[in-house]
């Protein structure tokens, strides 16, 4: 179960991050 959760956030984070570096790159492009 717990384990379950962190994956998830783990996931959510991944997909935050993504988000970021697409805004840096079109930011800087």
């Amino acid at each position: 179960m717990l384990m379950q959760t962190i994956r998830e956030v783990q996931e959510v984070k991944r997909m935050i991050a993504t988000n970021n570096e697409k805004k840096w790159y079109e930011f800087w492009k």
